[in-house]
């Protein structure tokens, strides 16, 4: 079972400064501080297929030991400002996560933030615990584009 969720949130930010920032495929930190460290591990074709290992307390961990994940990038559109990555690997759970950054001009030098996900089911964990964590997780990380 798939489990899906998103949020949509406008920012005070143009959005050539918002795309700038959050296209920037190990510039995740700027805007994502729990990812501690982004290094490309495949550049791929220089944009779709490429992948890079993120790590820092992306989800917390009984054991305390720092979380990562292995993401590829999987559809990219800069002019439409959108894209779409999928986590490979991980000590999260989080294999076959699915998620897409989509930007829309609102306006008075504001952005339309659309990111939706989809994840495998999770033992565990339940489907709204999942969409509240991230939820909460999105919009922490989507303010700091402001």
């Amino acid at each position: 079972a798939l489990w899906q969720g998103g949020i949509r949130l406008v920012i005070e930010a143009p959005i050539a400064k918002v795309w700038e920032i959050s296209s920037e495929r190990c510039g995740i930190s700027r805007w994502m501080p729990m990812i501690e460290e982004c290094v490309e591990i495949d550049p791929g074709d220089g944009i779709t297929g490429s992948r890079r290992r993120i790590s820092g307390d992306i989800l917390p961990r009984i054991d305390n030991i720092q979380s990562w994940a292995i993401e590829k990038l999987v559809e990219f559109d800069a002019e439409n400002h959108y894209y779409t990555y999928e986590v490979e690997e991980s000590n999260i759970g989080l294999e076959g996560y699915r998620a897409t950054l989509q930007l829309n001009d609102f306006g008075d030098d504001t952005t339309l933030v659309n990111w939706v996900y989809e994840v495998r089911a999770m033992e565990d964990s339940s489907e709204e615990g999942m969409a509240d964590y991230m939820g909460m997780f999105f919009k922490a990380c989507l303010r700091r584009l402001e």
